[in-house]
C-alpha cells in the first residue's frame, strides 16, 4: 500500500510539473501583429546633451501599434555616459514627450530605462511613450528631474525629434 501511494504521488508530481512547464502549443496561436517603423532624428539641437557630466544621447526611433489599432507605441532609444565623481541614476519618469498639444508621461507598464550608472561607465535603453496615431512630425523629448528642493520640475535638457508613420 505504502508503495502504491509513493508511485501515485510521483506520477502525481509529474503530471503537475508537466503541465506547468513552459512549453510551446503545437496549436496555432494568434499573435499580435505589429511594425515597427524606424523613424528619423531631426538634427535641430544636435543628439548629445550635458547635464551635470552625463552626457545624454538620443540614439533613435521607432513606432509599433498598442495592439488595439488606436493608439501607438513610440519607443526612444538613449545612450547615457557619466562623467561625474559619483553615481548617478536615471530613470523613465524624468523624460517627457510634448507635442504643440499636448505632453506624455512615459507608459509605466513598458520596460523603461531605470538605473545606477556608476562613475566612468555607460549605460543605454529604451523609452516607451503611448501616443495617438502619428499626424504630426515635430516632437520635443524634455529631460525633466524630479528635484526636491523645487515645486516644479525644470528642463534640463530637450531634443527636437521626427515621429512620422
Amino acid at each position: 500500500m505504502k508503495k502504491l501511494m509513493v508511485m501515485g504521488l510521483t506520477i502525481f508530481g509529474l503530471l503537475l510539473a508537466a503541465g506547468c512547464s513552459n512549453a510551446e502549443e503545437t496549436g496555432t496561436k494568434e499573435k499580435d501583429e505589429t511594425k515597427a517603423k524606424t523613424t528619423h532624428v531631426a538634427k535641430k539641437d544636435g543628439p548629445v546633451k550635458t547635464v551635470n557630466s552625463i552626457e545624454m544621447k538620443f540614439v533613435d526611433a521607432s513606432i509599433t501599434e498598442n495592439g488595439k489599432g488606436n493608439k501607438r507605441i513610440a519607443k526612444l532609444n538613449m545612450s547615457f555616459k557619466n562623467d561625474s565623481d559619483s553615481s548617478f541614476g536615471i530613470g523613465g519618469g524624468d523624460f517627457v514627450l510634448k507635442n504643440e498639444k499636448k505632453t506624455y508621461q512615459v507608459d509605466p507598464a513598458s520596460n523603461n530605462i531605470g538605473t545606477e550608472i556608476q562613475k566612468g561607465k555607460t549605460a543605454s535603453g529604451a523609452l516607451y511613450f503611448e501616443i495617438p496615431k502619428v499626424t504630426q512630425k515635430e516632437w520635443t523629448l524634455e529631460y525633466k528631474p524630479v528635484d526636491p528642493n523645487k515645486k516644479q520640475k525644470e528642463v534640463l535638457a530637450s531634443w527636437k525629434i521626427s515621429l512620422a508613420e
